[in-house]
């Protein structure tokens, strides 16, 4: 991949962490500029625990584009003005991989559970993968979705422990 494609492919990055999460920017003009049309997301720890608690899923016949929207501004209802930091980028060929910080406040419901207001703050890793013009194609992100709701107090993963 040429440096001119590489440099393209993390400012598409950047303007889905920035723009989107970051700057709350749902609009479906945005999101046309960001993924392509076909774009697969493997996110397994988080879906599967909103699956678990009965979080409604977008239908599989909305556009890629709603269907982004829709699972973006669920989670900013969630943790809105959200502060990304990205730590690094890097790439080869058509797959770009990065690590960030997001720190943001619990501001609205989680799976059934009343937000606290507390500030969090959590890492997430991701590879992507880009079409020939410079949209993301497909995704795979990991996030510490357990430790996540330990830290905000939903779930007790050393109560086992403490009862020995």
């Amino acid at each position: 991949m040429s440096g001119d494609k590489l440099e393209r492919n993390k400012a598409t990055f950047r303007l889905q962490q920035d723009q989107v999460l970051s700057k709350g920017d749902l609009s479906i003009e945005t999101m046309k500029r960001i993924f392509a049309p076909d774009f697969v997301r493997h996110r397994s720890g988080m879906g599967h625990i909103a699956k678990a608690a009965g979080v409604i899923q977008p239908p599989p016949e909305m556009s890629i584009y709603e269907r982004q929207r829709t699972a973006f501004g669920a989670m900013l209802k969630t943790f809105p003005h959200q502060e990304r930091v990205i730590h690094q980028v890097i790439g080869e060929g058509d797959l770009l991989a990065a690590r960030w910080t997001i720190r943001t406040t619990w501001e609205g419901p989680l799976l059934g559970f009343a937000p606290t207001g507390q500030p969090v703050e959590f890492e997430e890793f991701g590879v992507v993968r880009f079409d020939e013009q410079g949209l993301m194609k497909e995704g795979w992100f990991i996030l510490d979705e357990l430790g996540m709701l330990e830290d905000l107090g939903i779930l007790k993963l050393g109560a086992a422990d403490q009862n020995r």
